[in-house]
């Protein structure tokens, strides 16, 4: 499975869409899921809403380990607060799993966070979602914070 879509870095639209999704691609499959598949089971999956918070996610989760952090991750992100479903085959990955969500700071955010606690939870999944500050998203904290060390250890212990 792929997940992949195209976005205008000026912000211009497609047709009125914010993103271009490519031919094939499926947004039911979470970019960078396919990591869990071999990963043990006491790794907990770390869910981004966006791209640009995926990529924030990654840089985080990286500064975490090498900090010495204990706790392992999958890091993983929706393409979007609207993607809903999650594919079958994720669904298998995914179940059972420590779960933690970070949608954005907004109401498309609180939404998604609803959405998927309540999808997760019925999949076994043991799920947290973390509370980002209003207007703000991932990428907004990471690349604003003077203390990266610290909220890595926010975002991962």
């Amino acid at each position: 499975r792929r997940a992949a879509e195209i976005r205008d870095i000026r912000g211009d639209l497609f047709n009125g869409r914010k993103a271009f999704p490519l031919t094939g691609c499926d947004k039911s499959w979470l970019p960078g899921l396919a990591g869990m598949e071999k990963a043990p089971r006491h790794a907990g999956v770390f869910i981004a809403e966006g791209c640009t918070d995926l990529l924030s996610g990654f840089d985080s989760y990286t500064r975490f380990k090498t900090q010495g952090g204990a706790n392992s991750w999958i890091v993983s992100g929706l393409l979007g607060a609207s993607c809903k479903p999650l594919a079958p085959e994720a669904e298998a990955i995914i179940r059972g799993r420590r779960v933690r969500l970070c949608p954005d700071g907004d109401d498309a955010g609180d939404r998604m966070g609803e959405h998927w606690e309540r999808l997760l939870l019925k999949l076994g999944c043991d799920v947290d979602v973390l509370t980002v500050p209003r207007g703000s998203d991932l990428s907004d904290m990471w690349s604003r914070t003077a203390d990266r060390a610290t909220l890595a250890q926010t975002l991962f212990s």
